[in-house]
């Protein structure tokens, strides 16, 4: 019986936060899923590696199978079973806080961006495999050796450690699962955050602080960084580090060179807006009090027109990874066009909308 699999769920066609897939782009010399794969390929308690893939495409042809260690297979599915009815939820959620392992809404974690568990789980019964490394198809510089450790950790009691994690970056390592967890996950609506965030009803330590969270130095686990091929600010940062190094350096440098250079390396994200953009619409609010500015000031001003609004979003889509806040001093629900300025948005290209009300 295979013991562990890395399982990399591939779509051509977009990322896992919805934008045009990057997996097939050119860096270093390699396709950014051969870089992915080559790095997997070196974690030496894997037995192989499959790509779970919708019907139709093939991945393979963006990879030379024959430089690789571990064999790679591909898994077909129909494009409707990548997803599930709560795939657009979680990603929805990591758009809050995607350069953070987890902390998106509802405690999403990185691990749930690349979750499609029913898909994953009938590979994993195909080959037979009894643990599974989750990773995603753009992670072109996650860490073989934090991999490997993640899987024994996990591998050592598989029945007690089914879920092994780390608070590297996201794109830096994988998360290792166990076939019966994973079964349990494909046939409820639970996925990774479930298991680790805090719940009031269930009150538990925080798991950073047990066995299944794999310590690592904290260089890599205060990166501030998300080191996956996807927003393009994301993108930047990689293909700095690329420009960087030479080809065989970028190709094996673990996660705690990565996160170093970054550091000490200009910020290529300068270049681009503010990743996270607040904007006001209104200064009405009904609420009312000493805890208000309204309360003590009259902000006599109007509200923003559509024409206005949109104007300044169609600046906010270029970058295609902007996450918009209509918030500010008022409630954006005041606002008589709040609704077309929402569309607006969405039609200008505006990644992710948010509304405090």
């Amino acid at each position: 019986m295979t013991q562990a699999l890395a399982l990399i769920p591939v779509d051509l066609s977009r990322s896992a936060l919805g934008l045009p897939s990057r997996a097939g782009d050119v860096i270093a010399g390699q396709s950014v899923l051969m870089h992915t794969l080559s790095r997997l390929s070196r974690i030496s308690n894997l037995d192989g590696i499959v790509l779970v893939h919708p019907r139709g495409q093939q991945p393979l042809k963006l990879i030379d199978a024959g430089k690789l260690r571990l064999p790679v297979h591909a898994f077909e599915m129909d494009a409707d079973d990548l997803s599930d009815e709560l795939t657009a939820m979680r990603a929805s959620a990591r758009k809050v806080a995607p350069a953070s392992w987890r902390g998106g809404l509802g405690g999403t974690t990185c691990y749930d961006e690349i979750l499609c568990s029913r898909p994953m789980l009938a590979a994993m019964e195909k080959y037979n495999a009894t643990s599974a490394l989750l990773a995603g198809p753009d992670w072109l510089l996650i860490d073989p050796d934090l991999c490997r450790q993640i899987l024994s950790l996990h591998l050592e009691n598989p029945d007690s450690m089914q879920l092994v994690f780390s608070q590297a970056a996201p794109g830096l390592a994988g998360v290792a699962i166990s076939h019966v967890l994973l079964k349990q996950l494909a046939g409820s609506q639970l996925y990774v955050g479930h298991l680790l965030a805090y719940n009031p009803q269930k009150p538990q330590a925080d798991p950073i602080g047990k066995d299944v969270c794999l310590q690592i130095p904290p260089q890599v686990r205060d990166c501030p960084h998300r080191l996956i091929y996807d927003l393009p600010r994301c993108a930047a940062h990689i293909d700095q580090l690329a420009g960087h190094w030479d080809a065989s350096t970028f190709a094996t440098a673990d996660a705690l060179a990565v996160a170093t250079t970054l550091e000490a390396l200009p910020d290529a994200a300068a270049l681009f807006l503010p990743r996270e953009i607040t904007l006001e619409i209104t200064a009405r609010r009904h609420l009312s009090g000493p805890i208000t500015p309204q309360h003590h000031v009259s902000l006599d001003r109007p509200e923003m027109s559509l024409d206005d609004a949109r104007a300044i979003l169609n600046q906010m889509g270029q970058p295609r990874d902007i996450f918009l806040r209509l918030g500010g001093l008022g409630d954006a629900l005041l606002h008589p066009q709040w609704d077309q300025i929402i569309l607006a948005a969405h039609d200008a290209g505006v990644w992710g909308i948010a509304i405090d009300t």
